[in-house]
């Protein structure tokens, strides 16, 4: 029964925790992820449309992950290249 006390309340604090992060995440205006900061800024930068760049950027990156999984897996393989890069955009 103790054993059991524990777990909900180590749940609970995570859980309070992990929302409480979310919290001060928005509250500094940060993008959630290192993409859409680099789309945001090329944006600024450039002053063509968003979906322009999210495009291209998505494009290049699926092309980067293509080439290191040639280069690192050899000529036969797309490792971690599969259908979902392409699906995922449409």
């Amino acid at each position: 029964m103790k054993r059991i006390f524990y777990t909900e309340a180590a749940y609970l604090l995570g859980t309070l925790l992990c929302a409480l992060g979310v919290t001060l995440l928005f509250h500094t205006y940060f993008p959630p992820a290192a993409y859409e900061l680099a789309v945001k800024e090329l944006t600024r930068k450039t002053g063509l449309k968003m979906h322009r760049i999210k495009t291209a950027y998505g494009c290049v990156s699926c092309g980067a992950a293509v080439i290191l999984s040639f280069v690192f897996f050899g000529a036969g393989s797309l490792s971690g290249s599969g259908g979902g890069p392409f699906s995922a955009r449409w």
